[in-house]
């Protein structure tokens, strides 16, 4: 299943904010729903740059402003056919675990975001902590 993700919308969060979550200083939601969020400004950094997507200038904490762009994912549950994605190795949450993913450009610009769907039982699983410090 293929998913088209915009009109996202980034927050930095204040303290107060910040000693009600697990850890967060950066949120992403789409709509009023939750999308993802970032201990580290590095880790949004990188979760943007990958997906092509623009950052606004964030002044102080308890700014939030759009996000530029959109992105999609698609997950996968035949392995060969995902091996065989041209783009960027990733890692990325799914269902609760990171996970391999595939960042492919396509040719309208936008890039997708593929990974194996959870029911794949030969996915590889990474080690949450070690992602979580990798990825922000």
């Amino acid at each position: 299943m293929r998913l088209t993700h915009k009109s996202l919308y980034v927050c930095w969060l204040t303290a107060q904010m910040h000693a009600r979550t697990c850890g967060y200083w950066y949120t992403v939601t789409s709509g009023s729903m939750a999308h993802t969020a970032f201990v580290t400004l590095e880790g949004l950094e990188r979760w943007a740059r990958e997906r092509g997507l623009v950052l606004p200038v964030l002044s102080e904490p308890g700014d939030g402003e759009s996000i530029g762009g959109e992105y999609r994912t698609e997950s996968h549950t035949v392995l060969e056919q995902f091996g065989q994605i041209v783009g960027e190795w990733t890692r990325t949450l799914s269902n609760g675990d990171y996970v391999d993913a595939i960042i492919s450009h396509d040719d309208d610009g936008v890039r997708t975001v593929h990974t194996l769907n959870p029911n794949v039982k030969t996915r590889r699983v990474f080690d949450y902590v070690e992602s979580r410090n990798l990825m922000g």
